[in-house]
Protein backbone atom coordinates (compact mmCIF):
# COMPACT_ATOMS: atom_id res chain seq x y z
CA UNK A 1 0.00 0.00 0.00
CA UNK A 2 1.19 3.97 0.11
CA UNK A 3 3.10 4.70 2.72
CA UNK A 4 2.54 8.59 1.35
CA UNK A 5 0.54 10.74 -0.63
CA UNK A 6 0.64 14.31 -1.43
CA UNK A 7 -3.01 15.11 -3.52
CA UNK A 8 -3.08 18.11 -5.62
CA UNK A 9 -6.25 20.25 -5.74
CA UNK A 10 -7.48 22.51 -8.12
CA UNK A 11 -10.01 25.08 -7.49
CA UNK A 12 -10.95 28.71 -9.23
CA UNK A 13 -11.11 30.29 -5.95
CA UNK A 14 -7.26 29.60 -4.37
CA UNK A 15 -7.86 32.32 -1.51
CA UNK A 16 -11.43 30.62 -0.50
CA UNK A 17 -9.51 27.30 -0.35
CA UNK A 18 -6.71 28.59 1.55
CA UNK A 19 -8.98 29.93 4.24
CA UNK A 20 -10.52 26.51 4.67
CA UNK A 21 -7.29 24.25 4.42
CA UNK A 22 -4.98 26.83 5.96
CA UNK A 23 -7.38 29.13 8.45
CA UNK A 24 -9.97 26.53 9.25
CA UNK A 25 -8.16 23.32 9.35
CA UNK A 26 -4.62 24.39 10.32
CA UNK A 27 -2.36 23.95 7.44
CA UNK A 28 0.54 25.40 7.42
CA UNK A 29 2.04 26.73 3.85
CA UNK A 30 5.04 25.42 2.80
CA UNK A 31 5.47 26.77 -0.67
CA UNK A 32 3.56 29.08 -2.35
CA UNK A 33 4.29 29.64 -6.64
CA UNK A 34 4.75 32.86 -7.18
CA UNK A 35 7.07 33.41 -4.24
CA UNK A 36 5.41 36.95 -4.17
CA UNK A 37 2.05 38.47 -5.02
CA UNK A 38 -1.36 36.20 -5.70
CA UNK A 39 -0.49 32.93 -5.71
CA UNK A 40 -1.24 30.59 -8.18
CA UNK A 41 0.22 27.28 -6.45
CA UNK A 42 0.39 26.91 -2.76
CA UNK A 43 1.89 23.74 -0.94
CA UNK A 44 0.20 22.97 2.58
CA UNK A 45 1.52 21.01 5.25
CA UNK A 46 -1.41 19.70 6.99
CA UNK A 47 -0.82 17.37 10.19
CA UNK A 48 1.59 14.35 8.72
CA UNK A 49 0.12 14.78 5.31
CA UNK A 50 1.30 17.45 2.22
CA UNK A 51 -1.53 18.98 0.47
CA UNK A 52 -0.84 21.42 -3.16
CA UNK A 53 -4.13 23.49 -4.11
CA UNK A 54 -3.90 25.27 -7.97
CA UNK A 55 -5.78 27.59 -9.43
CA UNK A 56 -7.64 26.45 -12.13
CA UNK A 57 -8.15 29.20 -15.18
CA UNK A 58 -11.94 27.77 -15.99
CA UNK A 59 -14.11 25.22 -15.32
CA UNK A 60 -13.55 21.62 -16.48
CA UNK A 61 -10.53 22.69 -18.16
CA UNK A 62 -6.61 20.71 -17.18
CA UNK A 63 -4.84 24.00 -17.54
CA UNK A 64 -4.15 26.07 -13.95
CA UNK A 65 -1.25 28.31 -12.93
CA UNK A 66 0.75 26.22 -11.61
CA UNK A 67 1.54 24.18 -15.18
CA UNK A 68 3.45 27.27 -15.72
CA UNK A 69 6.17 25.92 -13.25
CA UNK A 70 6.50 22.55 -14.91
CA UNK A 71 3.69 20.17 -13.86
CA UNK A 72 1.45 19.77 -17.10
CA UNK A 73 -1.11 17.50 -14.84
CA UNK A 74 -2.99 19.02 -12.28
CA UNK A 75 -4.37 15.85 -10.93
CA UNK A 76 -2.40 13.98 -8.20
CA UNK A 77 -0.05 11.52 -9.17
CA UNK A 78 0.75 7.98 -6.97
CA UNK A 79 4.73 7.40 -5.52
CA UNK A 80 5.34 4.28 -4.58
CA UNK A 81 7.93 4.06 -2.02
CA UNK A 82 8.28 -0.29 -2.71
CA UNK A 83 9.68 -1.69 -5.92
CA UNK A 84 6.17 -2.28 -7.21
CA UNK A 85 3.03 -0.78 -7.61
CA UNK A 86 0.10 -2.39 -5.69
CA UNK A 87 -1.97 -4.34 -7.88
Amino acid sequence: MFDELFPILTTADLPRALRFYRDLLGGTVTYQFPPEGEPGYVGLDLGGSHLGIGRQEEPGSSSTTGSRCGSTRPTATPRWTSSAPPG
